[in-house]
């Protein structure tokens, strides 16, 4: 290549590509776009991207990209005209490499523009490539979640960007603006997205510089930071003084020309990264966090949050389909459906239930039957060794999380308040139930503003979520967290711990009682009725002592009948008739009750129904 050659690379470049596009009927962005998108793993074309390559001010850095736009529009102009000859592909190959030794030479870096601010000072002696810290591997049968596309759009979107994965609190998805974070529940996979983009930016040759933290402390951070201070040879870098070091590194970052990806896995408070933050606003860097927190500090300064939920019906089925064929081990759809919905649609649960049904050799069916089981506990039914590199078992992923959250104020009272929440409808929680007399007495006398802030004190750490704008449902909670939480607080057989479930699933059975409004038709009775049979879910036989059945269950009777649900409620009344039965004796008041109730609805339906 000749000095005049190498100038004008980047427009040889530019004006090959219009000429195919040309040829090819210049189909517009958003198809070249859904077409890339359909790509196993897929091609990321942004439009502004396309933009620079057919207008000169840019060329491809990603050879993947740079090949699968030249045989799209190379199909595409052969079948407007059979005779078209193209380019070969080491043709293509050879200009835009040309056109990036050019962009280098000038003071650009891959296929990025020049930049008006000189390049910081980097040794002679530093690697073209760095990487500090280790990708986790992926994890079997990896599932390719359309979330994974909306983070890829996120961070190619423009340059400078800080990603952060995070579960929003209404369940929908916010615009994507600049700067992002993962966060979510312990056990959703925010992780292992973190690492499929980043394990693909560094195969791919998308990033010069790629540093993974395991963001749990602000030493830890430090440490990452000083190290690749020092594997770069910055001046006056060399591991005599880490913090100096780690201060030379963002300065670094501010000013390079390379393209850099910091990502900050697992942030265990916000804080720990005052001062800490990379930049949001370079051209060649991307920052990616995850985190479960929700906190207000992890927006603004360039960044913005991206919800990870749980798996969506079809990922789950695929994945515990995939993980089963590995061993040659099919099981019917309903089944894996099943399982699926009784873990929540969990990846972590999901991981290790399948890693538990195939070291153990039973099915699907029969591992949803010792799930059901409550004197089973979630450990009970961990593997003995964990998959994918999982640092604890289900029940223990959200420990640490509450564990904060009760020490954060208002100050003890998160652990109490989760205890009364997972006892009741996981798909639903008036906020209300939380503030009546019985649930204040049970929160250590706590008023309705401190009930509220500790509310928000559980979503802000992802072990709730609080949406005051849904209502009466403004507290969802995943029915995992329920369920190990009544197990870390509960012990599941009939002891003392059990006894104390029982207690507080009458307590809450009071306050349902408390809140429980005149009108049975409106939105609060219905939610309060689904809450009561979550009651009886938790603990069985608790509404049945102390020698009477508690008023909430025929309460929520009754309403069933009041709101012209004269099936549904007969079918109450006889559950509830077989259960006096069973609790109380044939001759109990209660059990009369429930059987004269059981008459009056059969008259409503106008059926008898011999028992």
């Amino acid at each position: 290549m000749n000095g005049s050659e190498g100038r004008d690379a980047t427009a040889r470049y530019a004006a090959a590509l219009n000429g195919l596009w040309e040829a090819a009927g210049r189909p517009p962005h958003r198809e070249l776009a859904r077409q890339g998108t359909a790509q196993r793993p897929p091609v990321k074309i942004a439009k502004s991207s396309w933009s620079d390559w057919i207008n000169g001010r840019n060329v491809p850095s990603n050879s993947r990209v740079a090949g699968f736009v030249v045989e799209l529009l190379t199909r595409r102009a052969r079948h407007r005209d059979p005779g078209f000859v193209g380019a070969k592909p080491d043709w293509w190959g050879q200009m835009r490499r040309q056109a990036l030794a050019e962009r280098r030479a000038d003071g650009g870096q891959g296929g990025r523009p020049p930049r008006a601010r000189p390049s910081a000072p980097i040794s002679a002696s530093a690697p073209e490539r760095c990487l500090v810290g280790v990708i986790p591997p992926v994890a079997d049968c990896f599932q390719p979640r359309q979330v994974a596309v909306v983070l890829q759009d996120a961070l190619e979107a423009a340059g400078g960007e800080t990603v952060v994965l995070t579960q929003q609190p209404d369940g929908t998805r916010r615009s994507i603006g600049r700067g992002r974070v993962l966060s979510g529940m312990g056990g959703v996979g925010k992780t292992q997205l973190a690492a499929d983009f980043a394990r693909r930016a560094w195969e791919h040759g998308a990033v010069d510089v790629l540093v993974w933290v395991t963001a749990a402390s602000t030493p830890a951070v430090i440490d990452a930071y000083a190290e690749t201070a020092v594997r770069l040879a910055l001046p006056g870098c060399d591991g005599s003084d880490q913090e100096a070091d780690a201060r030379g590194f963002l300065a670094w970052t501010r000013e390079t020309d390379r393209s850099w990806l910091v990502v900050l896995d697992d942030l265990g408070d916000p804080d720990d990264l005052s001062g800490w933050w990379p930049p949001s606003d370079t051209a060649g860097g991307r920052v990616l966090a995850t985190t479960r927190r929700r906190d207000a500090a992890l927006w603004g300064h360039g960044r913005r949050v991206l919800d990870i939920d749980i798996y969506a019906a079809e990922e789950a089925r695929s994945y515990l389909s995939d993980k089963l064929a590995a061993l040659e081990r099919t099981e019917p759809d309903a089944e894996l459906d099943g399982l699926a919905a009784d873990l929540g649609y969990l990846p972590l649960a999901l991981a290790q239930a399948a890693a538990y049904l195939i070291d153990a050799g039973i099915t699907c069916a029969e591992y949803r039957i010792l799930l059901a089981d409550q004197r089973r506990t979630l450990s009970d039914l961990a593997p003995d060794s964990l998959p994918d590199d999982h640092p604890r078992i289900v029940a223990a992923a959200w420990a640490l999380s509450i564990d904060r959250a009760n020490a954060a104020r208002p100050q003890g009272l998160a652990r109490p308040l989760l205890e009364l929440l997972s006892v009741l409808d996981p798909n639903g929680i008036p906020q209300q139930i939380l503030t009546a007399p019985a649930a204040l007495a049970l929160l250590n006398g706590s008023d309705h503003e401190l009930v509220r802030d500790a509310v928000r004190l559980l979503h802000r750490f992802s072990l709730v979520t609080h949406n005051p704008a849904a209502t009466d449902r403004e507290i969802r909670i995943h029915q995992l967290i329920q369920r190990a939480t009544r197990e870390n607080n509960f012990a599941p057989s009939a002891d003392p711990g059990a006894e104390a479930l029982a207690a507080l699933v009458r307590t809450a059975a009071d306050a349902l009682m408390e809140v429980w409004p005149e009108n049975e038709h409106g939105r609060l009775a219905q939610t309060l009725r689904t809450n009561t049979a979550a009651l009886e879910r938790a603990h069985p036989s608790a509404l049945w002592q102390n020698d009477q059945a508690h008023p909430v269950l025929f309460h929520s009777a009754i309403s069933l009948g009041e709101t012209g649900q004269a099936a549904a409620a007969l079918a109450e009344w006889n559950r509830l008739y077989d259960s006096a039965r069973e609790y109380l004796g044939p001759d109990h008041r209660d059990t009369l009750t429930s059987r004269g109730a059981v008459g009056r609805a059969l008259g409503r339906q106008a059926t008898w129904r011999v028992r």
